[in-house]
């Protein structure tokens, strides 16, 4: 792959539903994904998420648009093409691991390879590779129901990884896994990704999570893009009220941390006929007026890569206090002990 080229490139990629009435799952986005970076995808449920992952594993395909696999425009490719590309490229960490099909766990990770243009004794060899890779090398002919949530995820990430893929989609792949199951996966998500250089795109709820893990974050509300930057931007004023939202609904675990809450009142849009201003303005504390309802609100940089979709100038957004404060520990006193 060229120095220059993403792994992915969304160019106003909308995707719309049914004909009478239309929902509107997606509209304009527009990202970008190097190789090597990871990018989280959060937002509330109806988002647009789960569509816009299966547009990006061409499972599904934009209505309007254009989407770009490492330069090559997934439109033009015929359905053959898109399926191999799909089994070959991209690896799926879905947030079930109930998807493993009813063989051992060598045979599950086979299965990702059958693209391959590689014999049946090549395509082992690579399956116990990934396995010995998530630390499962002993599991290999033990059959799903046999392992524990945590291996069942490992198996999943063995599988996504087998072929090789230059981007890894992970849809909520943390939600079944007990908390204390959760950081050994998260771990094993980062050292992959240091020893493959695989694109991460992270669909996730959980910011706590997202802040730890990610280079930059993107945020969706009802089909559109609210902000998009570095994990830094988003955590710091200025934030688009959405995002102010979100982040003052984070668990925070350090006591010593103060946490400014966001009230969100007032109706949901319905996703067939939203009007034609911002979507969020219905629920949107700082609402300027009538412009946000009869007018789609304006794509400003923030900051290099830093990208607010809102009416309200950037200079009131970043006079707006942080959500999130994180105070020092007392210091001790004079002559204490």
């Amino acid at each position: 792959m060229k120095k220059d080229t993403y792994v992915l490139e969304l160019n106003k990629v909308g995707r719309r539903f049914g004909s009478e009435p239309v929902v509107y799952a997606l509209i304009d986005i527009d990202l970008r994904l190097k190789p090597g970076e990871w990018l989280a995808v959060t937002g509330p449920s109806g988002a647009g998420k789960s569509t816009l992952l299966n547009v990006l594993g061409c499972l599904d395909h934009p209505t309007s648009g254009e989407y770009l696999f490492e330069g090559i425009n997934t439109a033009a490719l015929s359905d053959d093409e898109r399926a191999g590309l799909r089994s070959r490229r991209i690896g799926f960490v879905f947030q079930s691991y109930h998807l493993l099909s009813h063989r051992t766990v060598l045979e599950n990770v086979m299965l990702a390879e059958v693209y391959r243009q590689q014999d049946q004794a090549g395509r082992r060899e690579r399956a116990l590779a990934a396995l010995d890779r998530v630390g499962l090398s002993h599991r290999v002919d033990f059959m799903p129901t046999k392992l524990s949530g945590g291996e069942k995820q490992r198996v999943a990430i063995a599988r996504a990884f087998a072929a090789e893929p230059e981007l890894v989609v992970c849809d909520e792949p943390l939600s079944a896994l007990d908390v204390s199951v959760q950081a050994a996966v998260l771990n094993l998500l980062v050292e992959l990704q240091a020893r493959t250089g695989a694109a991460y795109l992270f669909i996730s709820h959980d910011l706590s999570v997202v802040r730890y893990l990610a280079d930059r974050v993107a945020v969706m509300y009802m089909g559109k893009l609210c902000e998009v930057g570095r994990v830094d931007d988003l955590f710091a004023p200025p934030y688009h009220p959405y995002t102010e939202a979100l982040l003052s609904a984070i668990p925070l675990p350090d006591p010593r941390s103060v946490q400014r809450k966001v009230r969100l009142e007032g109706p949901v849009p319905s996703p067939v006929d939203p009007g034609p201003g911002c979507r969020f303005q219905s629920r949107c504390p700082r609402k300027v007026g009538a412009v946000c309802e009869t007018e789609p609100p304006p794509a400003r940089e923030a900051a290099p890569g830093h990208v607010i979709v809102c009416h309200i100038p950037l200079e009131e957004l970043r006079r707006v206090p942080p959500v999130i404060e994180d105070r020092p520990a007392a210091a001790a006193r004079p002559g204490g002990s």
